[in-house]
């Protein structure tokens, strides 16, 4: 039986591990917080030391991947440092399941970077990448003056924190109804106007359309499968698996550009021409990317196939293709700290 490691990550490696571990691998799942998601009944959780970072996070890695025998690690917490050492782990015997080499990683991270260095195949509404309030100021003109609805976000972000779109005036009615993506411009003043300079804010063209979110599976630059999210209106998000050959077709381009292994999210959505938009490419699973292994196939399974050489990317199937999902948040008790393989202080 093959073991595989799931370090600190996002909440999500909770589904990924149940999955791995129905598909008859040993799965080792690890974090900080012993009341995290992503320990809750897995079958071997372990606590990480806290306060670890950079090459002394690597060298705890490093030994408990050698002490509890582990044929694949896929980490989330210092990937771009594992990107950098993977060479240690490969010599000791151990896989590494990572979207990307270190200089990829930052430059898919840095968003202005990533929109700079566009391929021609991809497309993305009219940007500039401000650090003062008067540089923000002018790109609000000149982003409305091409017809366009400005919005704003941070170049580095996740969970799309700090992203607003820019109006003239806030209606009643939306701040009644729990609106919080709706700025003023007199309201983005008073927020950056004030500091001498800020942290590199992107000021878009917002768009509109139907967004979709494509959870990715690959291996070293070779497409997998892509299961394409259509986010449906409506109050409780409901999804749809879509078959967009020409989604496919841009993806499986972008996967080869970018050399991406593993499981990855491609965010797209339509601009008021009805074409489809790069909105990022994140190199890490989504945080609904449970979801689609609902419709087929199974996102983590296919990585770690791939990873050990138990599988070609030719040999992922599709998706079952109209499926709707619904994501329903199930509450747990948990009765103190869960039962931990491996206690570390």
């Amino acid at each position: 039986m093959k073991t595989v490691w799931l370090n600190k990550n996002f909440a999500v490696i909770r589904e990924y591990a149940d999955a791995l571990h129905r598909a008859g691998y040993r799965v080792l799942v690890s974090h900080t917080n012993a009341d995290s998601p992503q320990l809750q009944g897995a079958a071997e959780p372990h606590l990480e030391p806290r306060g670890l970072t950079g090459d002394a996070y690597i060298r705890w890695a490093l030994e408990f991947a050698r002490s509890h025998r582990v044929d694949v690690f896929w980490p989330g917490k210092e990937l771009r440092v594992f990107a950098r050492e993977r060479a240690r782990f490969e010599a000791a015997g151990v896989t590494l399941i990572l979207p990307a080499g270190e200089v990829i990683l930052d430059h898919l991270d840095d968003k202005a970077a990533f929109l700079a260095g566009l391929p021609d195949f991809l497309r993305t509404p009219p940007y500039g990448v401000v650090t003062t309030w008067a540089d923000m100021s002018a790109a609000f003109d000149i982003i409305s003056e091409q017809g366009w609805t400005p919005c704003i976000k941070p170049a580095r972000g996740v969970y799309g924190h700090g992203f607003r779109v820019i109006v003239h005036e806030r209606r009643l009615e939306d701040f009644l109804a729990g609106d919080t993506i709706r700025m003023t411009r007199d309201e983005a003043r008073g927020l950056f106007a004030p500091l001498a300079s800020f942290s590199p804010m992107l000021v878009m063209g917002c768009l509109t359309g139907v967004e979709r979110s494509i959870d990715v599976v690959s291996w070293q630059g070779q497409l997998g499968a892509a299961i394409i999210r259509a986010k449906l209106p409506g109050l409780h998000g409901s999804q749809l698996i879509e078959q967009r050959p020409d989604l496919e077709e841009l993806v499986r381009q972008a996967v080869s550009h970018y050399g991406l292994s593993g499981v990855v999210n491609v965010q797209f959505k339509d601009g008021p021409d009805g074409a489809p938009y790069i909105l990022e490419i994140n190199a890490r699973p989504s945080g609904g990317s449970h979801m689609s292994a609902l419709a087929g196939p199974d996102l983590p399974v296919w990585a770690v196939r791939l990873a050990l050489g138990e599988a070609q990317a030719s040999d992922v199937p599709p998706p079952a293709y109209g499926a709707r999902l619904l994501n329903l948040h199930v509450a747990r008790v948990i009765h103190g700290a869960p039962e931990l393989a491996g206690v570390l202080s």
